[in-house]
């Protein structure tokens, strides 16, 4: 079969059955050119994201996550272009690095071959916080004499941190009396405000008989936005007596 194109022609030379076409084109001068044609239709690839991901949190600031595209196909094995939407904005590659905040995100994955792209593909990744805050809690002072039976102010300073929570919520618990002759929490402790960031309390220098003296026990505790808690304590001595 042969074309004819103004005073020159155009001739069919062959086909693979399957939708290569060649044809020899005329120049204007030398030899004729031999055109190659691909009449296939380019099929879509097929965007794979992987599968979901569950990962421990690293830092209050975000959680870097390597995401994963390498499953993907393409029928025609065109190059491929690989763009990731989320709450980072956007990326580009197979297998980029993302910074994720604490929870659960669902990623969108569309991948082109240049003139079409796959469907919308997704992967949820979930960073979780299952380390506990530090706590640590001091009694200033942690001694009470004279043991006049007055109210004296106790100060509690507080040392919190948290590998995913800036802030971690601190809060009084509780405060025991150990005296070996019983004590009156009513009267001997005052503007406790349990359940709160209380770090200054009244306590009551006032010991029974006995060798051991009266302690208070003030419990603490941290407790982060994931749920994770510490506990910790101090104590505050009303002694017998003040010898060596």
């Amino acid at each position: 079969l042969a074309f004819q194109t103004g005073s020159r022609t155009t001739a069919r030379l062959g086909s693979d059955g399957s939708g290569l076409l060649a044809l020899s084109a005329a120049t204007t001068t030398g030899p004729q050119a031999i055109l190659m044609y691909d009449l296939t239709p380019n099929a879509p690839p097929t965007g794979a994201a992987g599968p979901d991901q569950v990962v421990e949190c690293a830092g209050w600031s975000g959680t870097s996550v390597i995401l994963d595209a390498t499953a993907t196909t393409d029928p025609d094995g065109d190059p491929l272009t690989y763009l990731w939407t989320g709450p980072f904005g956007t990326v580009t590659g197979a297998q980029p690095t993302v910074t994720l905040p604490l929870g659960r995100t669902t990623i969108t994955l569309v991948v082109s071959d240049g003139e079409v792209q796959s469907d919308p593909d997704t992967v949820v990744v979930e960073v979780r916080d299952t380390i506990s805050p530090t706590l640590a809690v001091r009694a200033v002072p942690n001694r009470l004499w004279p043991p006049d039976g007055r109210l004296r102010t106790v100060f509690f300073p507080l040392a919190v941190s948290d590998r995913c929570d800036a802030r971690p919520r601190v809060t009084l618990e509780s405060v025991a009396i150990d005296d070996p002759k019983g004590a009156d929490p009513l009267t001997d402790i005052a503007s406790a405000a349990y359940g709160t960031d209380d770090r200054v309390l009244s306590l009551r220098a006032r010991r029974s008989g006995g060798n051991a003296g009266r302690t208070y026990t003030v419990l603490y505790q941290a407790t982060d936005a994931s749920g994770n808690t510490t506990p910790a304590t101090a104590s505050v001595l009303v002694p017998q007596s003040q010898g060596k």
